[in-house]
């Protein structure tokens, strides 16, 4: 599945659950409500998310590993950005509150955030800017570089003069990018390990039918037989399954294990 595809596809009717869910707030004083509409979206989106349900199954995606710090400035106001990896909603409003205790004396901490990857829950906030000219565009950058489980919050000083709508959407547009681009990414796959039992005749051609496809060995032990735990794209399993008992004439043993996601190679 194509990350950046995948969020223009979804992101007008997540927009559309996040206003069901501030009308839900709205009606209950205490946003009981909202909480439990919250809870029940991140609990679709992990279920299916991690067990490729009805909804669709994500092969891979990109979050944030460490978080970097974002600057810009226009007509003496300054944006400063900040972002963090987070798995949950409350993680994120943690983030935000810390935010706006280190920077108390600041007018505005704009933020958005992105959380889960067939259908994330996305969330924005203006925080007293004119709507749609701060927490949108923070989440544009997010959903538009295909990052998930992700929060940026932006915080703005101002400097006495008006910016405009336009001038507030391309400040906190840039604050931002900024921000996430000095941040450490890191794209995580949805894999399976294989446990291979082998005879020492089989390793030979097994290791270096592994290095051709570059299937990473997380661990090797050797007694009576070789045993090696592998990690692979879940989607490539079965192919690999098949190869290998090919290549060895039926010899070697392998137990698939379940699902997992696990970090590629480092993004360079």
């Amino acid at each position: 599945m194509n990350r950046n595809a995948a969020y223009r596809r979804h992101t007008d009717s997540h927009w559309r659950l996040a206003a069901y869910r501030q009308s839900l707030a709205s009606a209950d004083g205490c946003g009981l409500a909202a909480s439990v509409f919250s809870m029940v979206v991140r609990f679709v989106n992990r279920k299916y998310w991690h067990t490729g349900g009805g909804m669709g199954e994500a092969e891979q995606f990109i979050t944030v590993q460490s978080g970097g710090h974002g600057r810009y400035e226009e007509k003496k106001s300054v944006f400063l950005g900040e972002c963090a990896h987070v798995e949950s909603a409350d993680e994120a409003m943690d983030f935000v509150r810390e935010i706006r205790k280190k920077n108390y004396d600041a007018r505005h901490n704009c933020y958005a955030w992105s959380i889960g990857v067939v259908q994330p829950e996305l969330h924005a906030s203006d925080d007293g800017e004119p709507s749609g000219t701060a927490g949108r565009p923070i989440l544009d950058v997010l959903t538009g570089a295909g990052v998930t489980d992700a929060v940026i919050v932006v915080t703005r000083y101002f400097g006495g003069t008006l910016l405009g709508t336009g001038g507030l959407v391309r400040a906190y547009t840039a604050a931002a990018k900024d921000c996430l681009e000095k941040s450490r990414l890191i794209t995580k796959i949805c894999g399976k390990t294989l446990r291979l039992t082998l005879d020492y005749t089989d390793v030979g051609r097994v290791q270096h039918f592994l290095e051709e496809r570059k299937i990473r060995v997380l661990s090797s032990e050797y007694a009576d037989k070789v045993m090696m735990q592998l990690i692979l794209p879940e989607t490539a399993a079965a192919g690999t399954v098949k190869a290998l008992t090919e290549l060895t004439a039926g010899r070697t043993h392998i137990e698939e294990g379940e699902k997992q996601w696990y970090e590629a190679e480092p993004r360079t």
